[in-house]
């Protein structure tokens, strides 16, 4: 009689034990993917940073010149495209258009823990007259 209590108990700790495993399974998984959509925002937001300060810079020249050139590098400091082991790469394209000009600024990054990616900004730029 004792034998059956045992190998019952036996299969209970299996069982209990399965799901722990399983838990843990699930967990890690979680943690990664985590990890994974943390790095991939950190690079997504220097990447707006940066986009946002080259439509400043181009706002400041069209102000100070009164026209945009077809195509600009970035106009800000260089240190900015070096930022948390990730480096960008900033391409910006200007055309007029009715009185205004509007600029599309293509940023693209690249890092060994954040993978490559690439985002694209569009904005209507005026001289304040």
């Amino acid at each position: 009689m004792e034998d059956d209590r045992q190998a019952g108990f036996f299969l209970w700790e299996t069982v209990v034990l399965s799901f722990l495993l399983l838990a843990m399974a699930v967990t890690a998984g979680m943690y990664v993917k985590a990890a994974e959509v943390k790095t991939a925002t950190a690079a997504q937001g220097g990447a707006d940073f940066i986009a946002r300060a080259e439509f400043a810079y181009a706002e400041a020249w069209l102000e100070r010149n009164g026209a945009l050139p077809e195509s600009m590098n970035y106009l800000g400091d260089s240190s900015d495209l070096q930022q948390n082991g990730i480096r960008y790469e900033v391409a910006a394209q200007t055309w007029a258009e009715g009185g205004l000009w509007q600029m599309t600024v293509e940023i693209s990054w690249e890092a060994a823990e954040h993978g490559q990616g690439r985002r694209g900004y569009k904005r209507y730029l005026a001289r304040h007259s």
